[in-house]
């Protein structure tokens, strides 16, 4: 399933008893104010799914008509766009509005453009394309073949390929569009193989620890963590040079989790029941903290610095504080804690439980819980959460339901916001200013709005105040990093008055906006590494 988060619509691809051989042949979109529900038909088997936001297009692969079902989302309208054998992965490159599918059974990807909804082209890979990376900034496309050990790397704007040899059975590949360098996990030969985007060609490969398992970035530091499931390290690779630190950790490493804003990282060890934090300056263990029995999830919250570890065996999750690195609580929750989400907008934490069938909220200021129950409940296997919407969806795949949390009951508002949108929802600004409007529909008689209130990503902070006057808004955002963020605004105007007369503040329905950050793209020039019309930063 996906969401699109400005629509607040959800799109769950219905395929059946897949890995039996039979397949659905529909996807259910789910409008996340209502939850009403509408079928739209698809191609046999639908497998994976992609939204594009900007162009409020989704595109569903189907595996067993071989083709994608390309849905309006605004009318549900479909047309099909033929492609490959066994179509797997798509992604949608939103800066291009070019569609990629990873075609398994015969080796191919297809590329289908989202204007026309046609497949424009279909282009050959390596065998068993498995994973598929797009970096807007570049306009390239990164995929890996397990089964040929490389990657196929596809010019976005002319549609030509090249193929680049990595190590055994590349299967994780992640990007950082910053440095235009991209990184590939390399499960049987235990290295990384590090691809210079500006040429498409292998600038390194950097020894690991045995069975890298997991791979993460830090773009504001160029930084990159491999988790080593094998040899119980962490290998952290400077991306600058390539240089390695190997930073040992517990027993079996199994997941890991980046705080851009601390520099910290946290690894989960479920051998050793530990979450080891390496400090991103030094490349040092800053300390190992004792945690649960089996913790096999992390999740960290940048706003409040609190870090929460899932532990399987004993039903509990901890709560880490990032600026001491101590446990401050131990969390009761339902049995089998198997994911955390949070929610860092209303600081609340969603703990999945299986075998428990419920799902464990905890308030992230008081740790006090509240569990959500269903009683048709039979398998939950997934959880996500739109922090636009406040709401968390869990896939309960034994019942072929979705279930919707919402954090609260949402009231129309006559006093709206409205914040105008940029352009492709990006900015290479990381200090963008909006433009925003705020109308209030009360009588006549009623007060103009008086002011516009806003923060970025989270409801927790400190509320700024936009400038100019009603209708018409201006802001400035802080500094931002490089990513997704999401602007949160509303209006007040002085309609109530208490016994003395003073003028009380009625408050308007809050507006989100998402939008993205990018690297600022660098010219061609001399000295520079530079390769076509983009150059690496």
């Amino acid at each position: 399933m996906t969401v699109n988060p400005i629509n607040n619509t959800i799109y769950v691809s219905n395929c059946g008893s897949y890995c039996l051989g039979s397949g659905s042949s529909s996807v259910t979109v789910i409008n996340g104010t209502t939850n009403a529900t509408t079928t739209v038909n698809s191609g046999t088997t639908p497998y994976s799914v992609a939204a594009n936001p900007v162009t409020n297009k989704i595109y569903v692969t189907n595996s067993g008509s071989g083709n994608i079902t390309v849905i309006d989302g605004s009318t549900f309208n479909t047309q099909s766009a033929a492609t490959g054998a066994g179509p797997d992965a798509v992604a949608a490159d939103p800066a291009t509005d070019l569609i990629y599918s990873a075609n398994l059974e015969d080796n191919t990807v297809s590329v289908v453009s989202g204007a026309t909804g046609y497949t424009e082209t279909v282009l050959p890979a390596g065998n068993e394309p498995n994973s598929v990376a797009v970096n807007p900034a570049t306009d390239t496309v990164y995929l890996t073949n397990v089964a040929s050990n490389n990657v196929t790397v596809i010019n976005g704007a002319t549609n030509t390929t090249s193929t680049v040899a990595v190590g055994g059975e590349p299967y994780a590949i992640a990007a950082n569009s910053a440095t235009n360098m991209i990184y590939v996990g390399n499960t049987t030969t235990n290295n990384v193989s590090v691809i210079n985007g500006a040429n498409n060609a292998v600038s390194a490969t950097v020894s690991v620890g045995s069975d890298p398992a997991a791979i993460a970035v830090n773009p504001v530091t160029d930084t990159i963590y491999v988790a080593n499931y094998g040899s119980n390290t962490v290998t952290v690779i400077n991306g600058a040079n390539n240089a390695t630190t190997t930073v040992n950790v517990g027993a079996d490493p199994y997941a890991v989790a980046v705080n851009p804003a601390t520099n910290l990282i946290y690894v989960v060890n479920s051998g050793s029941n530990t979450v080891t934090v390496i400090n991103g300056a030094t490349n040092t263990v800053s300390t190992t903290i004792p945690v649960g029995n089996y913790p096999i999830a992390v999740a960290v919250n940048p706003i409040t610095n609190m870090i929460y570890a899932a532990n399987y065996v004993d039903n509990t999750v901890s709560v880490i504080n990032g600026a001491t690195n101590t446990v401050t609580a131990t969390v009761n929750t339902g049995t089998g804690p198997a994911f955390v989400a949070v929610n860092p907008t209303t600081n609340k934490v969603y703990v999945m439980n299986n075998p428990g069938m419920n799902i464990t909220v905890i308030d992230g200021i008081s740790n006090s819980t509240t569990t959500v129950n269903d009683s048709s409940a039979v398998n939950f296997q997934a959880i996500a959460v739109n922090p636009v919407s406040n709401t968390v969806y869990v896939a309960d795949y034994g019942s072929n339901r979705l279930l919707e949390i919402s954090e609260e009951q949402v009231q129309p508002n006559p006093l709206v916001t409205f914040i105008d949108p940029l352009p492709n929802n990006e900015t290479t600004s990381t200090t963008p200013a909006f433009t925003l409007t705020a109308i209030s529909s009360f009588s006549p008689t009623a007060p103009t709005p008086q002011a516009v209130w806003y923060q970025i990503d989270t409801w927790q902070g400190t509320w700024l105040q936009a400038s100019g006057t009603a209708p018409d808004f201006t802001l400035t955002t802080p500094t931002l990093s490089l990513g997704t963020h999401i602007l949160y605004a509303f209006a007040t105007d002085g309609q109530d008055a208490n016994s003395t007369g003073l003028a009380q503040q009625f408050i308007g329905g809050m507006a989100a906006y998402v939008f993205t950050v990018v690297p600022k793209p660098v010219t061609s020039g001399g000295g520079h590494g530079c390769s076509g019309r983009i150059c690496r930063l």
